[in-house]
């Protein structure tokens, strides 16, 4: 039977770390914060602020803090895409259940290793597919599953990244070079594959796949001028500041100071003066068990999530374009007498620091966890239920490289390995 109180420690205190942990130091009654690891000092110092007790540690590293006993019940691994799979290794065989940020590795076969270990040690794993948790896409989950539309036919979705956000990110940050990283298919969109297996409700059978990095390269750096947008100077700015944030700590730094930081910075750079391979535009198109298909778009140059959801008696359309230009987060068609239904969901998370982040998913996933973690059944969020969305990800990649139809159970057959791993 577990404790009432869960003791957490994370490794990899950034962005998503810091996030979480805050969300987890409001559940006091549920949760103790007890170590965290991150090689930028501050950053720990800023976990130990949020934990309160005395009894926390402070590591340097995920090595260190998994060298040492046992510290937690469960642990978080927010590190980048690529130290992920390691450090899950050791702490499952130490004993610790673990929340996974996604993408959950950098490669479909250390997901698949991945998952054989926590499912030989029985240990629980539950992934950060956060959009899983939001008011938004439970009602879409619901209306779906209510048969209101009728036997699903097709889905068609897109994900606009944002040009900002895919040059802070994509071009110039930390997912930039996919070779190192993730590709931009998984890196960004594995939640977007996530909520299209959900939905649909069955697994993905067939993938093609077509997609470049057409904008932001060596090739255009002539149309600089016509792009202000993207200079580097615009970290100064207000409104861009959260941002930079998330890679410089600028508190009590003078603009000057941010300058001259940026001046020796990857993010300092032009967008046209990069070794970024992340590619900038992507087309999926998917076929489900039960004839379903699906079409998804990777765009840095729009914004927001958008769904259009076919089927038998009615038509569905949703998303930021609805919430926009239409006064409604979803409209709901019937194709008999042509009656048409607008819906406005009601965020069951509001929150005032983290009401936005992920549609309110961060501020869903934490307030589930104490469930996810306790109960008999599997999260909603399952390590085996993520890792077939991984499986769409990387195999949309895959596709898109080798420009062939990809069939998804010859493709996760050829990636399993019949080796355990780190044993």
């Amino acid at each position: 039977m577990r404790q009432t109180r869960e003791r957490v420690a994370v490794i990899g205190c950034g962005n998503r770390g810091r996030v979480y942990m805050d969300l987890v130091a409001e559940q006091a009654d549920r949760f103790e914060i007890v170590a965290a690891a991150d090689p930028i000092p501050s950053r720990v110092s800023r976990i130990k602020s949020m934990a309160g007790g005395k009894s926390f540690k402070s590591f340097s590293s995920a090595d260190d803090l998994l060298d040492a006993p046992k510290l937690a019940d469960v642990l978080f691994v927010t590190t980048q895409d690529r130290y992920h799979y390691e450090p899950c290794i050791k702490a499952l065989h130490k004993g610790y259940d673990l929340v996974l940020e996604k993408p959950m590795c950098s490669s479909i076969e250390d997901i698949i290793k991945l998952e054989e270990v926590a499912t030989r040690l029985e240990r629980r794993v539950v992934v950060c597919h956060v959009l899983r948790y939001t008011s938004f896409y439970r009602k879409l989950f619901d209306i779906v599953q209510s048969g209101q539309l009728g036997t699903l036919i097709s889905v068609n979705a897109s994900e606009g990244i944002g040009p900002w956000h895919f040059a802070h990110s994509y071009v110039r940050g930390h997912w930039s070079v996919m070779e190192d990283s993730t590709p931009t298919i998984v890196a960004k969109c594995s939640h977007d594959m996530d909520i299209l297996h959900w939905l649909i409700g069955s697994r993905c059978k067939r993938i093609s796949s077509f997609g470049s990095l057409s904008f932001f390269k060596k090739e255009n750096a002539s149309l600089e001028a016509e792009y202000p947008m993207f200079a580097a100077r615009r970290y100064i700015e207000p409104n861009v500041r959260s941002w930079l944030a998330q890679v410089f700590d600028y508190s009590g730094v003078s603009e000057e100071e941010i300058l001259t930081w940026l001046d020796d910075s990857p993010w300092g750079r032009s967008v046209f003066a990069c070794n970024n391979s992340a590619v900038d535009h992507q087309v999926v198109s998917l076929e489900f068990e039960g004839e379903i298909t699906a079409t998804f778009t990777m765009n840095a140059f729009d914004e927001g999530r958008n769904y259009e959801i076919t089927g038998t008696k009615a038509r569905l359309r949703a998303g930021d374009f609805c919430s926009q230009h239409m006064d409604c987060d979803i409209v709901v068609s019937e194709h008999a007498g042509g009656k048409v239904r607008k819906i406005n969901v009601k965020d069951q998370n509001p929150h005032p620091k983290y009401g936005g982040y992920h549609n309110g998913g961060d501020v869903g996933f934490i307030k589930a966890l104490p469930k996810l973690l306790g109960s008999q059944t599997p999260p909603l969020t399952s390590l085996s239920t993520s890792m077939h969305s991984h499986l769409m990800a990387f195999a949309a990649e895959e596709a898109r490289r080798t420009k062939q139809v990809i069939e998804l159970s010859a493709y996760y057959q050829g990636h399993k390995s019949s080796e355990h791993a780190l044993d």
